[in-house]
């Protein structure tokens, strides 16, 4: 594995941060009970354990996949237009376990305050809707790319921690 300097540690560390807190929302790749893959979106909010909270419609193919599987794929995507080079795009993607939270469990108010929070009064609306299904997404590992050179694995174990990646020159 690479050796990190403690400041090209800190550089990746603020990166990975600032990409989480930089997005309004994430791409969601999911799947049906057959396999077929899905990919849609859904804005979000993310706790200080990493734990993402999300709202998601009945009508919505990824909300039905989230309640049969309780697995997705979530993508952090840096913004096409702020990007140095489109083929090193800064990314993060985390495998996660899908809970859904119930209207009646206790998590619900603090889960649907961390969408407040972020969204408002819409976030307050969809959350009243009966057909919207909240869910909490815990990351299990994930793959942070900063750039050509700087991808890293993260566990579930820390968060926090990125464990760099030998590289060929590319992500």
């Amino acid at each position: 594995m690479n050796q990190l300097t403690s400041e090209n540690r800190q550089q990746a560390i603020s990166a990975y941060h600032e990409l989480m807190q930089s997005v309004q929302s994430i791409i969601l790749s999911t799947i049906d009970e057959l396999d077929n893959p899905h990919a849609s979106y859904a804005p979000f909010a993310m706790d200080s354990d990493k734990n993402i909270y999300l709202l998601g419609s009945e009508l919505a193919l990824h909300t039905n996949h989230l309640l049969k599987t309780k697995k997705v794929s979530v993508l952090f995507i840096e913004d096409e237009v702020k990007t140095a080079q489109i083929f090193g795009r800064r990314r993060l993607d985390f495998d996660c376990k899908v809970i859904e939270i119930q209207r009646s469990d206790a998590a619900w108010d603090n889960a649907v305050e961390y969408l407040q929070k972020r969204f408002g009064d819409t976030a307050t609306m969809i959350a009243s809707m009966l057909d919207f299904h909240l869910f909490k997404l815990v990351p299990q590992k994930g793959r942070f790319v900063m750039d050509f050179a700087g991808i890293y694995e993260i566990t579930n174990q820390n968060l926090d921690q990125l464990i760099p990646l030998k590289t060929r020159g590319y992500c």
